[in-house]
């Protein structure tokens, strides 16, 4: 997440402080904690949990309770990134915890990959970008919350049906982000 806390803090904001103190006290401690806990935890559902209850606390308690983008609030938000977007923080540590197989492999090569074209791009693009660069930190923070989401969903479950559950619920994520992003 330091590249989009980067590009939110720095290039929209111009505060350093504020990236480092969001990296230092917000996101490091929670992807310690989700790495400790996801050490420990082997279920079969355990990883579909991490995925929504990481996904509604951060949605509920960090972006709607101590940041304030609840809807109506007036600020803009786009939820369902908002979800995932959190989602993300807590799997991706448990990702890198999982016991080792080529499936668990194929997903951290993907989810690496996705980070580093993400953390090099997008900044770039936010600095060349004809728009605001408020609209396109949202734009490219909501397709890459997404984009991890759906590269998660082999990794949480090995069920065919689940998978395809899952795929549904992430299509309507989907769905919602654009329609919020419509009516911005």
């Amino acid at each position: 997440m330091a590249s989009a806390e980067f590009q939110t803090n720095v290039l929209l904001r111009g505060s350093l402080i504020n990236f480092v103190l969001a990296m230092v006290v917000v996101y490091a401690p929670l992807s310690a904690l989700a790495y400790c806990i996801g050490r420990h935890v082997r279920s079969q559902h355990a990883d579909l949990w991490f995925y929504a209850v990481g996904g509604l606390f951060g949605l509920l308690v960090i972006e709607w309770c101590c940041i304030g983008f609840y809807p109506g609030s007036g600020k803009a938000g786009i939820h369902a990134a908002m979800f995932t977007n959190w989602a993300a923080v807590f799997t991706i540590p448990r990702l890198f915890s999982a016991q080792q197989t080529e499936g668990v492999s194929r997903v951290r090569r993907k989810v690496k990959r996705t980070i580093i074209i993400y953390s090099v791009g997008a900044p770039l693009l936010v600095l060349a970008s004809p728009i605001s660069k408020g609209g396109t930190v949202a734009l490219l923070m909501t397709a890459y919350s997404l984009v991890l989401s759906f590269q998660f969903v082999p990794f949480l479950v090995e069920s065919e049906r689940a998978r395809n559950g899952l795929n549904r619920f992430n299509t309507v994520l989907v769905l919602a982000a654009v329609i919020n992003v419509l009516c911005w």
